[in-house]
């Protein structure tokens, strides 16, 4: 065009013998003329559209292998432009990433109390969840569930351990089945989330050691733990063994506890042992 006037080049003298492709953002002008910028909010989505899959336009491409050459550069783009869009729609969430997978696990029993721990390598933004521990007879089941953040901004090959030990309480010595209940995402199911289980047994061997001993000084009461490392164990104390106040709180065993007396003062102390972390 020339001026508004086709300029006569390879034999082009009429508007009718011009053809060719064109995507409008805006709209026509009352005068005729393109307005593309009437619609801005559209024009830059419109451009990089029309650009990212210029050269999937079969007008101009003959013979067989340049036809494969052009399919397979335009399933390279829309495969580009779909993950493009599977990350927009992640960014910001929490992903459900499947069933951990336990590098070390063990049932241990110390102080008169069983415990289970496990441990799992997990990725960068990878933790586990889990949940408490259930029983029913000699049957303990628990939930435990691999989860993700996105986007993840830390190193992409960093690796880190983490530890949950599950507290299954005083058992007399026997068989006991474990129970792990999890999820696998699978966007293509409804519901996407599909349980799985997984069992497993054990032996608890006969303990009759004691979780607690107390040594007395002046002033002073020092209460040893026998434990595990990882649980939480939580000193209480009492005047009066109906009233209980939690007074120290440490993570694993064996501890110590040390706790100051007046004389005639009588007080009571009790351990609670929690999972953890």
């Amino acid at each position: 065009m020339n001026g508004r006037q086709l300029a006569g080049i390879n034999g082009v003298e009429r508007t009718e013998e011009v053809e060719f492709a064109v995507v409008v953002s805006g709209g026509i002008a009352k005068n005729g003329d393109l307005d593309v910028h009437a619609a801005e909010g559209n024009h830059e989505w419109a451009q990089m559209n029309t650009n990212f899959f210029a050269s999937c336009r079969p007008s101009a491409i003959t013979g067989l292998g340049m036809q494969a050459l052009l399919a397979m550069k335009c399933l390279e783009r829309w495969l580009i432009l779909v993950l493009l869009l599977c990350v927009y729609e992640t960014v910001g969430q929490t992903q459900v990433w499947g069933p951990p997978v336990w590098t070390s696990s063990s049932v241990q029993t110390t102080g008169g109390i069983t415990y289970f721990t496990v441990s799992a390598s997990l990725p960068a933004c990878h933790w586990v969840d889990v949940g408490p521990v259930e029983r029913s007879g000699n049957s303990f089941s628990y939930s435990a569930v691999e989860m993700a953040d996105y986007p993840c901004v830390a190193c992409l090959d960093c690796y880190h351990t983490q530890t949950n030990v599950m507290v299954l309480g005083t058992l007399p010595p026997g068989r006991y089945t474990l129970t792990l209940k999890s999820f696998v995402h699978n966007p293509f199911e409804v519901p996407p989330l599909l349980p799985v289980w997984t069992v497993s047994e054990t032996q608890v061997p006969e303990d009759d050691s004691r979780t607690l001993t107390v040594t007395q000084a002046i002033n002073e009461i020092q209460v040893n733990v026998r434990g595990v490392a990882t649980a939480i164990y939580v000193l209480e104390a009492s005047s009066d063994l109906a009233n209980w106040t939690s007074t120290q709180t440490n993570r694993g065993a064996p501890c110590t506890f040390t706790n100051t007396v007046t004389a005639g003062e009588a007080k009571f102390f009790r351990v609670q042992v929690r999972s953890g972390p």
